[in-house]
């Protein structure tokens, strides 16, 4: 990278800091979205693409891995994740019938950290959290299982994916 670093930067590292962005983003779409999967996928190939560009441009040495290199692997891994993930919450989304217990409680602890949180922003809320007790001890479905394990997702991985960008950065939870 001493020689060219312009190189690196516009043709390698924004391209793929960009799509690592995007990668984490997939969750955050709605999911009557029908091309999520679609989505995620084509970002896995490209970085593949990218990955087969980079072996290509670097000299054949078996004494040290390129870092970049070592990023981008760890980065295709992530996104293979996220395609599984994609796959099983779409999964989840359809299903019907009855939730099971594990998921049920999962889903109810789920909304009520989730309406903590809104009463904690929101000045306006009733004081007894009413609305949010009764959001909480509902029933859930499959679709709020979907949801719970989106938001999960979204979460993780964008806090991942700023973990690789700053190796510095602490474990956020």
């Amino acid at each position: 990278m001493t020689r060219q670093p312009s190189y690196y930067v516009y043709y390698l590292i924004i391209p793929i800091t960009l799509l690592s962005l995007l990668s984490s983003l997939v969750f955050a779409l709605p999911m009557e979205y029908g091309d999520k999967v679609a989505l995620s996928m084509t970002i896995l190939l490209s970085f593949g693409v990218f990955l087969t560009q980079m072996t290509n441009d670097m000299p054949k040495t078996s004494q040290q891995t390129s870092y970049l290199t070592i990023y981008l692997t760890s980065l295709l891994t992530l996104s293979s994740l996220s395609v599984a993930m994609m796959i099983l919450i779409l999964r989840f989304h359809n299903y019907r019938g009855k939730v099971p217990r594990v998921l049920h409680k999962w889903v109810v602890l789920w909304k009520w950290k989730c309406s903590k949180r809104e009463l904690a922003t929101d000045v306006d809320q009733d004081p007894a959290g009413d609305v949010n007790t009764q959001k909480c001890t509902a029933d859930p479905t499959w679709k709020d299982v979907s949801t719970a394990l989106e938001a999960m997702c979204l979460r993780i991985f964008t806090s991942r994916m700023g973990q690789e960008h700053d190796p510095t950065a602490q474990q956020q939870f």
